[in-house]
């Protein structure tokens, strides 16, 4: 309750933000390390129910002193956003309810030991201590999280026991990564990772004696979390989407394949799949290639200012390779000194897998992953000076237990997918008079998986599809084998609402583009969304318009 008292001091509103922002950054520890907060790097968050009950309070506190103060014209813009923020954090929290039945205590050991290895400050000596507190204090995390979990999901719990294993040999490596500290200072890390690890497998016997039930789903709270989102949609209206998008991709899928191929779409997908680099020493040097094209490219076209940024083009560090099987962007924390971002490109002995790096493919996800995507775009948020647009209020509470959060998804993935289709039209990589039309194929077809998406994230979070069928639809409509449309479908069900934001939030920005086309340039319109800090699209709508109509 001291948190609550410090709250009922403020005197302001900028004193709310200040005393608001020491206390979250407190209560979620591997948060803060993420953001570039080294302070509380020795620590773990709460995930008991007990941890739960504190963020409800905390919140709700906040949210009752932010009504005591009035809107300024100054500060108008940060008041709604903190208040949407609080509103929307805490229907999470108290509606949602997903931390009653979901397993996060691996992910939360990942991020928070995952940071420790890649972050450049504090010294790597330091860094390494810190590893060791978290792993040395691994025990009273483990027992917060079986005693909150009343509810447990038996296809949540199987993930779950797949990620602790996975866990356990992701710890295995982390020395590796150190190999330059003293003996005595690795001799005590590993072993105090096998400390962990023994914990960890304590912890996987309560697993697998844990009886579970079918996934939940709570059709209210789903369409009240549509609409505090803002996103301008009901439940069937955002279904529909997901079937047109559904229909128009398919038709133009056929229309390519009629264009280049012999109209065999499922024909021309391998064809275009098969043609990569010969191994994956190429496919690192094309990407870095095609990296330093696509930021000259944004800089002559001006097509967006840079922010000062940095890209590392490195193959994904050894103990990371379990859990990320492709590529992904990882950007730098708002308070981190050094803003360099890294385009993580993971090397395989099965070279089977070349062929989710076509030469058709790797310009898109450069853009969407590095320039002007989720990079660049880490990269300008950084700068905005707003302490509400931080993860600090978007994202205050490590205890949803939502695998992912819905509240930005409309802009941070829907700005990656945008940029794609944006970049291929402005010319990267493609002539626009002669269009690639290979690329054009691969970008509809991703278009399409995240139409199906849609509308299994409508139906599934409704009660309307049942998992198998779910599974089903996706084998369908994007042709994926079982495992893979699997692997998805437990991905969909921790996060309501996520995965229909990709293509939610392109087609919202291409609609305001195209309604702001004649108005503002490109470079206007992409800075109004990249340096507006963390904010969801509802709010970069509305600030862009005011700012064509004053």
């Amino acid at each position: 309750m001291l948190y609550v008292e410090k709250i009922s001091r403020a005197e302001s509103f900028a004193d709310l933000v200040n005393i608001s922002m020491t206390i979250l950054k407190e209560s979620n520890p591997v948060g803060s390390t993420n953001m570039g907060i080294i302070i509380y790097n020795n620590l773990w968050p709460d995930i008991s129910k007990h941890g739960v009950d504190h963020d409800i309070r905390t919140l709700n506190a906040i949210k009752s002193k932010l009504q005591e103060f009035s809107p300024t014209d100054e500060n108008q813009d940060d008041y709604h956003l903190l208040s949407w923020f609080l509103e929307i954090n805490l229907h999470e929290l108290e509606r949602l309810r997903w931390w009653e039945s979901a397993h996060y205590l691996s992910s939360t050991i990942l991020s928070g030991i995952i940071s420790l290895t890649r972050k450049k400050v504090p010294d790597q000596t330091s860094r390494v201590r810190s590893i060791i507190a978290r792993l040395r204090s691994i025990s009273p995390l483990i027992k917060g999280e079986q005693r909150r979990i009343i509810e447990p999901v038996k296809i949540w719990t199987e993930v779950e026991i797949n990620s602790i294993n996975g866990l356990i040999d992701y710890l295995e490596g982390v020395p590796e990564l150190f190999k330059q500290e003293s003996e005595t200072l690795l001799d005590e890390l590993i072993k105090t990772i096998e400390y962990a690890q023994n914990e960890l497998k304590k912890h996987l016997i309560w697993l697998n004696q844990l009886d579970g039930g079918p996934i939940r789903t709570r059709p209210e709270a789903y369409s009240e979390l549509l609409e505090k989102r803002k996103i301008g949609l009901n439940v069937e209206e955002l279904e529909q989407l997901g079937w047109d998008y559904l229909e128009s991709t398919l038709n133009e899928m056929q229309d390519i394949a009629n264009n280049i191929h012999n109209g065999d779409v499922e024909e021309l997908r391998k064809l275009i799949r098969m043609d990569h680099a010969k191994d994956f020493d190429e496919v690192i040097q094309h990407y870095q290639l095609l990296a330093d094209k696509a930021r000259k490219f944004l800089i002559d076209k001006e097509i967006v200012t840079m922010p000062k940024e940095r890209l590392e083009i490195i193959r994904t560090p050894g103990p990371m390779k379990k859990f990320l099987s492709i590529a992904a962007a990882g950007m730098p924390g708002r308070f981190d000194e050094d803003q360099t971002g890294y385009f993580y490109c993971t090397v395989h002995d099965d070279l089977s897998m070349l062929e989710e790096h076509s030469f058709a493919y790797q310009p898109l996800l450069i853009a969407h992953e590095s320039y002007p995507g989720h990079h660049l775009h880490g990269a300008a948020k950084n700068i905005h000076p707003s302490m509400v647009r931080t993860n600090i209020f978007s994202h205050p509470s490590p205890n949803t237990g939502l695998m992912y959060s819905s509240k930005l998804a409309d802009i941070t993935e829907g700005w990656g997918l945008y940029t794609e289709e944006m970049m291929w039209k402005a010319g990267y990589e493609n002539d626009p008079n002669n269009p690639n039309l290979r690329q054009r194929f691969l970008q509809v077809n991703a278009a399409r998986w995240r139409a199906a998406r849609i509308v299994i994230d409508t139906q599934l979070h409704t009660g309307r599809m049942s998992f198998d069928e779910a599974v089903n639809f996706l084998m369908d409509k994007t042709g994926y084998h079982k495992k893979t449309a699997t692997a998805e479908l437990m991905m969909y069900s921790r996060s309501p609402g996520y995965f229909s934001s990709y293509l939610l939030g392109k087609h919202q920005l291409t609609e305001l583009r195209n309604k702001t086309k004649n108005l503002i340039s490109d470079q206007e319109y992409h800075d109004q969304i990249i340096y507006a800090g963390n904010v969801p699209y509802w709010f970069i709508e509305k600030k862009i318009l005011e700012n064509l109509n004053q």
